[in-house]
């Protein structure tokens, strides 16, 4: 049995003129194809544009990531992203669009 993998893509959730920071957590493994796991959104800060929204959602998730390597601990990386806002949603919706991955 393979080991789960899980990645992490900084995005935005929302519609034009209204995009909040949203980070979603992709699961998967060697043998089966990456599927949407869950959807963190900070509805706490709005930003007119998407592109906005998503360099928000990144350096959220780069700290984050330092906060889980400095402490040694995945929980350190749920309560970085808790603290600054963010929680999930039910009955999200996924658009596909090409961005970048962040492994962990």
């Amino acid at each position: 049995m393979s080991k789960q993998q899980f990645i992490f893509e900084a995005g935005s959730y929302g519609v034009d003129g209204c995009y909040i920071p949203s980070i979603a957590c992709l699961e998967g493994s060697a043998e089966n194809e990456l599927k949407c796991h869950v959807v963190l959104v900070n509805s706490y800060i709005e930003f007119e544009t998407e592109d906005e929204a998503v360099t928000h959602a990144e350096n959220d998730l780069d700290q984050a990531v330092k906060q889980k390597q400095l402490a040694g601990s995945d929980s350190a990386f749920d309560e970085y992203l808790t603290s600054k806002g963010y929680c999930s949603i039910e009955d999200f919706e996924i658009e596909e669009e090409e961005e970048e991955e962040e492994n962990l």
